[in-house]
């Protein structure tokens, strides 16, 4: 369908409406220039994840493995004095 601006501002949501409906592309001629009104194909909400890089081997390597050997404190950059103390109760006792 093509329609001039003066056209498409009159009837602006009409127009709009018909070309979701329909699928129809309208063109708009504004100074002599064809401008194209086209219904998108909205992507997925899973298309637009960036993908990531994934984990590599066996499952069932990683469930069985000692955590205890292959972490600690200086590892996480903490020194021994450094250890992250637990709150102290800040109600006080009567």
């Amino acid at each position: 369908m093509r329609i001039t601006t003066s056209k498409l501002r009159a009837d602006i949501y009409r127009i709009l409406d018909a070309a979701i409906e329909t699928g129809v592309p309208v063109e708009v001629v504004h100074k002599g220039v064809v401008l194209r009104i086209v219904r998108g194909k909205r992507a997925s909400k899973l298309a637009r994840l960036e993908k990531r890089a994934g984990f590599h081997g066996d499952a069932d390597d990683v469930i069985g493995m000692n955590w205890l050997n292959e972490w600690n404190e200086l590892d996480r950059g903490l020194r021994s004095r450094e250890r992250v103390r637990p709150r102290r109760n800040m109600f006080f006792r009567f």
